[in-house]
């Protein structure tokens, strides 16, 4: 190549806008996720077009292509094959491509997860006699239980929290599963749901549950039984809930 003086050129994004601020930082399509070219010998950074000035001659030189994130990448974000930018120089014809960039294969962007070990997770309570109810919120038969998730190695390390849902929550309660209503079921009696501590857990709020290691992770919870009102009526109980495991 060769060229009168110092001449324009830099490299022209095929997949995103042109960079803002830092002119080697090159946005894509994906939302957090920013590229960098680097030439001719993996340390120098090619910057945007027209702010990469060049002088006459030749070079045959590997490239490098560096991802940076600047925040979160959304779960299955994939990045596209085919050309990621051109390197484009000043001729007196006009500007000129003298280089492509390209990447061979679709890049898919996968959040490490852990796998539920057991699901359901079935919570057995004891039987207790209606002389264990005093009033209404009033428990008995605190069960502890684990809810075992099994992690990757690459999972290992991401701060996990647990979401509880259920589709009949008790009034004025919280972490309770209102009384199945109907024949045999006991009156008047629901399960609330504990953390590890003993605290009741909100229903819809995210409650930490410490941080992946990799094979079985368990996050220890617990249920009890909950006087919604009066009288209390021997029967079966049954509650269900449904939970949500997110990480960061």
């Amino acid at each position: 190549m060769t060229c009168f003086g110092s001449t324009n050129s830099g490299i022209v994004n095929s997949i995103g806008s042109q960079p803002t601020g830092d002119d080697a930082l090159f946005p894509t399509n994906i939302t957090n996720l920013f590229y960098r070219l680097l030439h001719p010998d993996a340390s120098t950074l090619l910057r945007a077009y027209p702010n990469y000035p060049v002088n006459s001659g030749q070079f045959s030189v590997a490239s490098a292509l560096q991802l940076v994130a600047t925040g979160p990448i959304a779960n299955g974000a994939t990045l596209p094959a085919g050309q990621l930018a051109q390197w484009q120089v000043d001729t007196f014809g006009g500007p000129t491509t003298v280089e492509i960039f390209q990447t061979n294969s679709i890049l898919t962007f996968t959040s490490p997860a852990c796998t539920v070990a057991v699901d359901p997770t079935v919570v057995t309570l004891p039987t207790v006699y209606n002389s264990g109810f005093t009033g209404v919120g009033s428990t008995t038969g605190l069960t502890p239980f684990n809810v075992q998730l099994n992690c990757p190695s690459a999972a290992a390390g991401a701060n996990v929290a647990i979401t509880l849902a259920t589709s009949n929550p008790a009034p004025s309660t919280t972490g309770v599963i209102a009384p199945t209503a109907g024949g045999g079921y006991a009156k008047n009696v629901g399960v609330q749901v504990l953390d590890r501590n003993g605290n009741p857990i909100a229903f819809g709020t995210a409650i930490p549950a410490g941080t992946a290691t990799a094979g079985i992770f368990n996050i220890p919870l617990n249920a009890r039984y909950y006087q919604t009102g009066t009288p209390v009526a021997a029967g079966n109980v049954s509650a269900t809930a449904t939970y949500t495991i997110t990480y960061q």
